[in-house]
């Protein structure tokens, strides 16, 4: 069968959903691509606190230095209630759940993912409020009814950095939580 949108697909028929979890990075970036502006991914944006978004512009796997490396997504969209303040927000994905070493590592790169996306906005003249997230696979056992944990940069000069853990719920479904 071909379906025209990933949306359509039930992830429970395909092999590439595994415990609820996606089995590829690339499977989690597809389908959060496909509804970072559609009401099946305004979850993301709730768990984020942000409600729903005014999508400017979207873009994955942007090339990042020399070495190969690349951001994952990048989303400039307008403030919740301030529709003329834009964000840009720069998500780190991982497929599976994290323990806390493996998130402060990702914490960290997308920290660096985005003081570069800061300064290249900048330099259009754009200074958008910044929000970086890590978005991984929820942690087993985890409801995602415990406050989100919040690490500050060096000195407070890196804006927070947001973890949230998703799981397939069946069909196409995703939920999401701040962890």
């Amino acid at each position: 069968k071909v379906y025209e949108n990933l949306g359509d697909v039930d992830f429970d028929a395909v092999r590439w959903v595994k415990g609820g979890y996606f089995l590829y990075e690339k499977a989690l970036e597809a389908w959060l691509c496909e509804n970072i502006d559609r009401r099946r991914g305004g979850g993301f944006w709730r768990a984020l606190g942000a409600g729903s978004q005014n999508v400017r512009w979207f873009g994955n796997y942007l090339p990042f230095g020399v070495q190969g490396s690349s951001i994952d997504l990048v989303v400039l969209h307008n403030a919740r209630g301030a529709p003329r303040q834009a964000v840009c927000t720069v998500v780190e994905l991982k497929r599976g759940p994290l323990s806390l070493k493996q998130y402060l590592l990702a914490a960290e790169q997308v920290r660096q993912y985005g003081h570069f996306m800061q300064h290249a906005l900048k330099a259009y003249g754009k200074k958008p409020e910044m929000r970086l997230v890590v978005l991984s696979g929820l942690p087993r056992g985890k409801q995602g009814n415990s406050p989100g944990v919040l690490l500050r940069g060096p000195r407070g000069r890196n804006p927070d950095v947001q973890w949230i853990g998703y799981k397939v719920m069946g069909g196409s479904r995703v939920k999401f939580h701040r962890i």
